[in-house]
């Protein structure tokens, strides 16, 4: 069973430091709410998470077949349509790929786990510490 951990930590002028392992990723609010616009903000992140998810889904996949592939670029978009999270994720593969492979591919970025999470929804469960 996976389990994954990290550490947030705001300042009052939004400024965020996150902790994953050894790695610290920083966060701010978009200036329209706030934020002082030197980092970008958690939704960001989390489409940076969605496309980085699925690209390397897809290499996992290309390296195990040994199907050449120079370059994966996704670009993902992500808006609220009738009033709920829609997400698009543009991929773009530089290698050259026969029908079969392409579908086969098409089929593969499915399997992110990220876009796994999102598309089933999440529990999520709330604990406080007042100090």
């Amino acid at each position: 069973m996976e389990h994954i951990k990290t550490k947030t930590v705001t300042k009052s002028n939004f400024e965020t430091v996150n902790q994953a392992r050894s790695h610290t990723v920083l966060m701010d609010n978009m200036p329209e709410n706030g934020g002082q616009n030197f980092a970008a903000s958690p939704k960001e992140h989390l489409c940076m998470a969605l496309g980085a998810c699925t690209t390397m889904t897809i290499q996992t996949f290309l390296k195990r077949k040994q199907w050449d592939c120079s370059l994966l670029e996704a670009n993902t978009t992500y808006q609220v349509k009738n009033e709920k999270p829609w997400f698009n994720v543009h991929i773009t593969l530089y290698g050259d790929f026969d029908e079969r492979q392409q579908k086969r591919i098409i089929q593969i970025a499915k399997f992110c786990p990220v876009q796994k999470m999102l598309s089933a929804g999440c529990d999520i469960d709330e604990t406080f510490e007042f100090i």
